[in-house]
């Protein structure tokens, strides 16, 4: 991306989203084993009636899908300080939770249609309900959690674990569990009811993959 190598799609999704409007980027990729440059300016957020409000949504928006894995962006928002939009989103993310008990990895907003149903453990959303807490202190991100936990007890716990759902529709289970549920889904679930000095943001920073990293001095 602009001549600095990027270690995946997250690395892309995290420096792409932080960029200034009117920033012009650069992207090297390789398609069909050739080499290609893709060049982008970063535009305005098109305006709408909410941000992704579900029935407020601007009709003239068209196929407005959003889904579990973007649920990381409100905690994204929240750290760059932007806490209004990152309250608003996450009211958005938790409204698609709500709509059958448990996020679809995709839903179009403009109609409030899943569009992929399956639920693979994702962390994301309550990573971004962690990261609120933190910067905000107000309890509603604790109710959250609450809801996430029971959700994922009553729906995705086995004798042997938790499953991944093939359908959050029908609660149909894949018979899958990501190691990532340790690693992130169920660490930000902890950390989230965990007193604050448990972990010190100001002097640890979490990768894309919830691996603490000590920030230097």
């Amino acid at each position: 991306l602009t001549g600095i190598p990027l270690r995946g799609a997250g690395d892309l999704r995290n420096k792409v989203g932080l960029l200034r409007i009117g920033k012009s980027i650069k992207l090297d990729l390789i398609r069909n084993g050739k080499k290609e440059t893709v060049t982008a300016t970063i535009g305005p957020q098109r305006e709408t009636k909410t941000e992704a409000g579900g029935e407020e949504i601007s009709p003239k928006l068209k196929g407005a899908e959003f889904g579990a894995l973007e649920a990381f962006w409100p905690g994204t928002l929240a750290r760059s300080g932007d806490l209004d939009r990152a309250r608003r989103l996450e009211d958005s993310c938790f409204k698609m939770w709500n709509l059958y008990g448990v996020e679809p990895d995709g839903l179009d907003y403009s109609d409030m249609k899943v569009t992929y149903p399956s639920y693979p453990l994702r962390p994301e959303i309550i990573e971004s309900a962690f990261y609120l807490y933190r910067f905000t202190g107000d309890p509603r991100y604790l109710r959250m959690g609450r809801s996430f936990y029971d959700s994922l007890v009553e729906y995705c716990r086995t004798d042997s674990g938790f499953d991944s759902l093939r359908d959050v529709r029908t609660k149909q289970k894949a018979d899958a569990m990501p190691s990532y549920f340790l690693a992130e889904t169920l660490k930000y679930l902890y950390l989230l009811f965990a007193p604050p000095e448990e972990l010190d943001l100001n002097k640890v920073v979490f990768n894309t993959e919830a691996h603490p990293l000590r920030k230097s001095p």
